[in-house]
């Protein structure tokens, strides 16, 4: 978004920055949780904190982890991760 819509990219900053827009999901990306190892889901918690922070100016806590709503099932590490 940002790179291809800077325009509105910069909208959804000033949105996030006034509470009109809630940012959820802690990682980088939508990481597979039955696939990685813990490591590497620790990891992508901590590059996508480190971007929320850096860009929106917030931190978003890792229980915003949609973990419910997944009908396949998660890694049982999942859980202590998230706590």
């Amino acid at each position: 978004m940002k790179e291809y819509y800077p325009r509105e990219y910069e909208l959804m900053k000033a949105f996030v920055k006034a509470g009109r827009w809630h940012v959820s999901g802690a990682s980088w990306d939508a990481t597979d949780t039955l696939v990685p190892s813990v490591e590497s889901f620790i990891r992508n918690i901590m590059l996508g904190q480190e971007f929320y922070r850096k860009e929106l100016g917030v931190e978003v806590p890792t229980s915003s982890f949609p973990i419910a709503s997944d009908s396949v099932g998660h890694c049982l590490l999942l859980l202590p991760i998230v706590d």
